[in-house]
């Protein structure tokens, strides 16, 4: 069996909360009957809460009253307390069936178990946890392993499966992304182990995506769904009835096809960026505190169906795409061809600092800069230097108040690094054009990075290059309306909370206000915040 075989079979196989191994996340076309009357229940599919897929094999860690252990694919629901395990379990289920054992995978997972093993900082981290109830700590995401990986579609990234990773995302061995829309993962805190907890072989990541939350109306085919026969369907097939349920399984499987197509449309108007590199596999939608019995599924993106089709021997003579006069269809030599020559426009604001959060004043002059440029993908580097607020909660408050939806944030050390960040996000083909966006204030600045970009003496950009820099202030210098840092802090410690909230934003409700104001209140009291830098 070749290594990429190996991997799809991996693939295939996700780990239940037990630890077994189930069959992997559906698509709304292939739900069952009980699944899309929980999807569509109440005319909406909620997609309030949506992490990026991850292409890689599905692993559990944790520590019990009997120590650390770790689960895979590959272990089933045993929990395998040394790397000899993996390779002892493998050896056993071989001579149960008859067959010679393959150590392809143990020895993989036994190589991750042993990294995980040695990482003092997340020993100690987890025999904390379990000190403190007793309980089983686990931790539930995916390894992605670049022993397993091959050569990427682009220089500087590794391919997992179908999917293009970017290599200065991860350790010298991998990554491992914690999925965080999981229930057992509730209590864990992401940010903790991806900064304190990660390894120089192994570095915790999480599966995190920004976007505006929002719903699809499904009432038309709720009500279509609603006058299926539903005895008929839930009935044992029989040579009386096959015909007629046949029929009915049609009409279902046409439902579910358009409420599909619904979702899909709506996730394309988001243009997400990918995490990690050139490909996403697609995202995964959750139930959210609107609808908790809504299922889990996923959404694959355009590459990887592609991929998928593609590795089933498919030819593509064909690829339909939408115009604003309908649907047109073109050859693939000519989709290819259309994509090279087009250019792709990448703003970024480099880096801020926010002190201790953005205000209204920043909306009104960067954000309003940045829905000016040209249309395509935005990125913002928020300093990862912290006080009270961390990187995702200055994230978090910057895109209530800016309502850019495609928006990307990045924690960073340095401008450059949110700049890699987005040329590793952008199209690989056609041209990428770099719209550098400063305040007023820092035009030098700017115009000095981007001679040092186009010298190639940004570090994390290694040897790639844009295609073309420019260099962007805001239109009339100053659009911030008497908004500044040091006025937002110097309410809260006058305790003029509706000044406060005037910096804050008329989007935050006076519940969510009280909540940032009393946290900046405390910074202040306890020095970590100064009310004059």
């Amino acid at each position: 069996m070749s290594t990429i075989s190996r991997i799809l079979e991996i693939k295939n196989s996700i780990l239940c909360e037990d630890g077994k191994a189930r069959s992997g996340l559906p698509h709304i076309t292939t739900m069952d009957h009980k699944q899309f009357k929980d999807l569509v229940d109440g005319d909406k599919v909620h997609l309030h809460s949506m992490t990026e897929k991850t292409d890689g094999q599905a692993h559990v860690f944790g520590h019990d009253e009997h120590g650390f252990y770790t689960q895979s694919s590959g272990s089933g629901s045993d929990k395998m307390r040394s790397p000899e395990d993996f390779k002892a379990r493998a050896k056993a289920m071989a001579e149960k069936k008859g067959v010679e054992p393959n150590y392809h995978s143990a020895e993989a997972f036994g190589h991750i178990h042993k990294i995980l093993a040695s990482n003092k900082p997340l020993q100690d981290h987890l025999k904390a946890e379990h000190a403190k109830t007793g309980a089983d700590v686990k931790v539930r995401g995916e390894s992605v392993y670049k022993p397993w990986g091959r050569d990427g579609d682009h220089p500087g990234e590794t391919k997992f499966v179908g999917t293009s990773y970017a290599t200065h995302h991860m350790g010298t061995v991998g990554k491992y992304v914690i999925h965080t829309k999981l229930p057992e993962n509730a209590n864990h805190d992401v940010e903790h182990f991806k900064k304190n907890l990660s390894s120089k072989e192994i570095n915790f990541d999480d599966d995190k995506i920004h976007h505006v939350p929002a719903h699809v109306d499904v009432k038309d085919e709720h009500k279509k769904f609603k006058s299926l026969n539903h005895d008929l369907l839930s009935a044992r097939t029989t040579k009386t009835n096959k015909e007629a349920k046949t029929a009915e399984l049609e009409r279902f499987g046409d439902i579910k096809k358009r409420v599909a197509a619904k979702v899909d449309a709506h996730i394309k108007t988001l243009k997400l960026s990918p995490k990690w590199g050139s490909g996403s596999e697609g995202i995964v939608v959750h139930p959210s505190a609107n609808k908790p019995t809504m299922p889990r599924f996923k959404v694959t993106s355009d590459s990887f169906r592609k991929y998928k089709a593609d590795t089933k021997g498919q030819d593509f003579k064909s690829i339909v795409r939408p115009k604003t006069e309908g649907f047109r269809a073109m050859s693939f030599r000519d989709f290819i061809a259309e994509e090279q020559t087009k250019t792709h426009h990448v703003s970024v604001i480099p880096l801020v600092g926010f002190s201790p959060i953005s205000h209204m004043g920043h909306a009104h002059d960067l954000g309003g800069a940045m829905k000016k440029l040209p249309e395509g993908d935005k990125h913002i580097g928020i300093s990862s230097k912290a006080d009270v607020f961390d990187g995702k909660e200055r994230g978090d408050i910057l895109h209530k108040q800016w309502g850019i939806h495609n928006l990307q944030h990045h924690v960073v050390k340095s401008a450059g690094e949110t700049i890699a960040h987005a040329y590793h996000a952008a199209p690989k083909t056609g041209r990428r054009e770099l719209h550098l966006l400063v305040g007023s204030d820092r035009a030098d600045f700017a115009h000095g990075l981007k001679k040092s970009l186009e010298a190639g003496k940004i570090k994390e950009m290694g040897e790639h290059k844009w295609d073309a820099i420019h260099v962007h202030t805001p239109e009339d210098g100053d659009r911030s309306h008497g908004m500044s840092g040091t006025k937002m802090r110097t309410a809260v410690s006058e305790g003029n909370h509706a000044e406060f909230k005037r910096h804050l934003g008329p989007m935050f409700s006076d519940r969510e206000a009280r909540r940032i104001h009393n946290k900046i209140r405390d910074g202040l009291n306890s020095g970590a915040i100064k009310v004059k830098r």
